[in-house]
């Protein structure tokens, strides 16, 4: 019976070691598995630092971009308000030049009237001058023909 229960025992001790090393391969594997978790986690934190990293630097343009489209908005806010004020001192200049255009167009108008006025009469009295030297011209040739007809009369 000693034997039994020795066999026994020796049966159970093998089935015991056998399923310890089992258990010991499964943590082994276990093991290994955590292992390589660990090693990417590792590798996860280092991207996590290099993305922070990024990030901070991204945050920091974004600042100064920020500062820059401020500076950028007063400075075209300014530009508009500079442009508005030349508009309207500009408009009034136009207007005002318009204005003066008109009148000198108006006092040229006057003028030009005037001058084709003044170019009539002149042509008149080109005209009345033509005729006049005309005349005299047929009074010369008259006065010619009777001085050799009243000449020629003498003789």
């Amino acid at each position: 019976m000693e034997e039994k229960i020795l066999h026994l025992l020796s049966k159970m001790n093998d089935d015991f070691n056998k399923r310890f090393d089992q258990i010991d391969q499964r943590f082994d594997k276990l093991e290994t598995k955590v292992d390589k978790l660990d090693e990417r986690v590792g590798n996860l934190e280092i991207k996590v630092e290099s993305i922070e990293v990024k990030a901070d630097t991204l945050d920091k343009k974004l600042c100064k971009l920020e500062i820059v489209t401020e500076k950028i908005a007063s400075n075209v806010k300014l530009s508009l308000e500079g442009l508005q004020n030349n508009r309207e001192v500009g408009g009034k200049n136009i207007e005002k030049a318009v204005t003066n255009l008109k009148e000198e167009t108006d006092i040229i108008k006057v003028a030009v009237k005037n001058t084709n006025k003044k170019i009539d009469k002149l042509q008149s009295n080109v005209d009345m001058i033509s005729m006049d030297t005309a005349n005299n011209r047929i009074n010369i040739m008259e006065l010619k023909y009777n001085k050799r007809y009243a000449h020629s009369k003498k003789i």
